[in-house]
């Protein structure tokens, strides 16, 4: 082996020698935060494509681009065209079969709007609304148990560390994201008993 024998770690160049010299329990935490930086670089590209994004170079919607902002940008001494006083047609939302409708519900009246009068039967041309729900979502918790051993040979006492992957928050990286973005784009403030103002 050469002694100028150089390998490259975390996209640092240093001597294959002075690698090999290092304990193994540095290495590993070298490598451990190698991979963590990586991920990171990578998110952090993906957050800046992601901001980069207008209604023109992807596909996002409309509505994306916030309250009050408009995606037709206007240069310098030009006028922003007039918008039409018609109202444009909104598209009604076509409804599912009542077959493959987690619930269905018959609502009917029970007395006359009219006179009071009790009423009984059946529509045959009854007037159909869906309503579509998220259904409820139940958070997963994970228990990390930390172990404390002690070593036969000196005593000492060593405590077992988090996977680096888990964050010591003790959110998981989808609910802090979802956290970010009603905190973030959204504007929801959360109080301390955790309700959104």
């Amino acid at each position: 082996m050469s002694i100028d024998e150089e390998i490259e770690i975390s996209r640092i160049t240093v001597p294959k020698a002075g690698w090999e010299a290092t304990p193994p329990s540095i290495r590993a935490l070298v490598l451990v935060l190698s991979e963590r930086l990586r991920q990171q670089d990578e998110l952090i590209q993906q957050l800046e494509e992601r901001l980069n994004q207008t209604l023109n170079n992807s596909s996002k919607l409309p509505s994306s681009e916030g309250f009050g902002q408009s995606s037709v940008k206007t240069r310098k001494g030009k006028k922003r065209p007039k918008r039409s006083s018609k109202p444009s047609p909104r598209q009604a939302r076509t409804l599912q079969p009542s077959e493959v409708c987690d619930q269905v519900q018959d609502v009917l009246p029970s007395i006359c709007e009219d006179c009071g009068a009790s009423l009984k039967g059946y529509d045959k041309h009854l007037h159909r609304h869906q309503e579509i729900e998220l259904p409820p979502i139940e958070p997963i918790v994970i228990e990390y148990r930390l172990h404390q051993l002690s070593c036969d040979a000196c005593g000492h006492l060593s405590q077992a560390r988090l996977p680096p992957e888990v964050s010591p928050s003790g959110y998981g990286e989808r609910l802090s994201a979802i956290v970010a973005l009603l905190s973030g784009p959204y504007r929801l403030g959360v109080c301390a008993n955790g309700r959104p103002v």
